[in-house]
């Protein structure tokens, strides 16, 4: 008489024995009994297809879950590499619009020893109008500044280049102030004066180059009548976040945003609007004539 409990533990058995997780000795246990055992051999014949059937299921939503997986991975590397190809095209841009400023602004500056060029700065509580002319070695400075307190001028004219004991280039000059009607003067100075023109975009090398127009956001725009590019965030040392606009047909700032910053102190200071103004090939040896010093006080500083 066959022992019920025998095909019990072989039935619980199967599914071990099916996937092949049984060791040898248990195999030859269960086969034996099949041999013998009609009731078990069906059991076992129909549990190899159900496990069959349940296994190409399971194959069958692995491969639907691989190819859809696959898909996904297919289009979100497709759309990275569309990102990437944007990015770089906008970077490349930049960068060739940048030299391309960086160029004409360095052809004023180089090309021509005689300009006038003026600065209006714009503050809530003051008005300055700096204006500086050159002609060959000839330099002058004029500011005139314009507070709740009153208007003060100030202006510095250099017809004198040397080279002082420290190795500079300096220009030996007359200083006039004027404030609220008092007028002094101070003779033969030595001053560093620079009344050249400036390039909007400083960068050291290549790679501060890419990594400041990489940031940086430039559009077209105009400022005054005149065709220009705004540009944002730069990170050049001395243009504001807040944007500068500089000629398209000059290469040269035209106008600075005013923008605030915290100070490692905490404090915020606020950086005022800027204009600029340029002219070329303008200055006469008129522009170098000076104040009537005998209408000032000479101070011996």
């Amino acid at each position: 008489m066959k022992d019920k409990k025998d095909c019990k533990i072989i039935q619980d058995l199967l599914p071990n024995y099916i996937e092949k997780l049984t060791t040898a000795q248990t195999n030859n246990y269960i086969e034996n009994h099949l041999d013998e055992c009609n009731e078990c051999s069906k059991i076992f014949e129909n549990m190899k297809k159900e496990i069959k059937i349940d296994t190409e299921k399971i194959d069958k939503r692995e491969v639907k879950y691989i190819k859809k997986y696959s898909n996904k991975m297919r289009i979100l590397k497709s759309i990275i590499f569309i990102i990437l190809i944007l990015f770089v095209s906008l970077t490349v841009r930049k960068i060739a619009i940048v030299i391309n400023l960086q160029n004409k602004a360095e052809e004023y500056i180089v090309s021509t020893d005689n300009f006038h060029r003026v600065v209006y700065t714009y503050d809530k509580d003051h008005y300055q109008k700096t204006e500086y002319f050159k002609l060959g070695d000839k330099q002058k400075v004029i500011q005139t500044k314009l507070t709740g307190n009153g208007k003060s001028i100030w202006q510095a004219v250099g017809k004198e280049k040397i080279i002082n004991k420290y190795g500079a280039e300096v220009h030996i000059v007359n200083i006039y102030k004027e404030y609220n009607g008092y007028k002094e003067a101070l003779e033969n100075k030595e001053l560093s004066m620079s009344a050249d023109p400036h390039t909007p975009f400083h960068t050291e090398n290549w790679w501060q180059l890419f990594i400041c127009s990489m940031q940086a956001s430039i559009k077209t725009s105009t400022y005054n009548g005149e065709e220009c590019y705004y540009v944002s965030n730069f990170g050049s040392v001395g243009y504001a976040s807040d944007g500068v606009y500089i000629s398209k047909k000059t290469g040269l700032p035209v106008s600075m945003i005013a923008y605030e910053y915290e100070n490692e102190d905490g404090t915020r200071r606020r950086v005022p609007a800027i204009d600029y103004f340029y002219e070329f090939n303008t200055v006469t040896e008129e522009d170098f004539i000076e104040p009537n010093i005998n209408e000032y006080k000479i101070i011996s500083k």
